[in-house]
């Protein structure tokens, strides 16, 4: 008569390293998967960054102008520029998945009821 190990995978007499259990049969890839779709088009994305390299180079011209061609007035008022822009990036996507997930619990909560 053989004795039951006592935990599932693990032979408590057996000096051997302990049975796992069968590995799971891969599923097979479909013939076709299909060419992948890009995100943005080619051209689309060339027309985004010609755009912002254009719009950089106008704020970055304007905010010369306005500083008086002085260089440590402009790079200092570029870090300050800087500094909001990320400020105003950052706390737009936290804020602004913080409210998504409050509306998302709310609408759980009238769910629920």
């Amino acid at each position: 008569m053989e004795r039951e190990p006592e935990s599932f995978g693990v032979d408590p007499e057996s000096e051997r390293p302990p049975i796992l259990p069968e590995m799971p049969v891969r599923p097979e890839r479909p013939a076709d998967l299909g060419s992948p779709t890009p995100a943005m088009k080619p051209a689309t994305a060339r027309v985004v960054i010609t755009g912002s390299l254009l719009g950089f180079i106008v704020l970055s011209a304007l905010l010369l102008v306005c500083t008086g061609f002085h260089p440590l007035s402009y790079f200092i008022s570029s870090g300050i520029f800087v500094f909001a822009a990320l400020h105003y990036i950052i706390w737009g996507w936290w804020l602004g998945r913080m409210i998504h997930e409050e509306e998302a619990e709310a609408q759980r909560e009238t769910d629920r009821q």
